[in-house]
């Protein structure tokens, strides 16, 4: 099922819901003040690491194209007391003509204490949530779906 497109590698811009732009560490630890910490910014250096094979993940711009547009809405939950992250990803996936092919959700609990290396661990759970997208992509996405789509289709999302 996987497409020839993918030998070359995927193109995929990404974009966050506004209401999911800001993660908030404020009960991370009782005793200290907690941080807040941008989304876009850690995808951002999550995705220009290269640690993704066959998939090429950018920020969504107007002027370029793409194979898809995903929409990310991150939900974060540290729980101090058992130095747990709960994380949940649902991602919307666009292509072609704008059109909507599927909305799926992606968890991850990653045992952590996250006051020690906040942006570090973020990176770490974004980079099991990105692959389990890669992972979807590659083996459950039609190659009917991956056309090519414009990012000017970003300003409407």
């Amino acid at each position: 099922m996987l497409s020839s497109k993918i030998s070359y590698g995927l193109d995929i811009q990404y974009v966050f819901d506004e209401k999911y732009t800001i993660y908030s560490a404020s009960s991370s630890h009782p005793y200290k003040p907690g941080g807040l910490y941008k989304h876009k910014d850690i995808m951002d250096q999550v995705s220009s690491s290269g640690v993704f094979e066959k998939v090429n993940y950018f920020d969504c711009q107007k002027e370029q194209t793409s194979d898809l547009i995903i929409r990310l809405k991150p939900n974060f939950f540290y729980n101090p007391l058992m130095t747990v992250m709960y994380s949940e990803l649902e991602v919307d996936f666009f292509t072609g003509k704008n059109s909507f092919i599927t909305t799926k959700k992606f968890k991850d609990e990653q045992v952590m204490v996250f006051n020690i290396r906040p942006i570090e661990n973020l990176k770490t759970v974004y980079k099991t949530l990105i692959q389990q997208v890669n992972e979807f992509m590659l083996s459950d996405l039609n190659e009917k779906n991956f056309e090519k789509i414009d990012g000017s289709f970003c300003v409407i999302l």
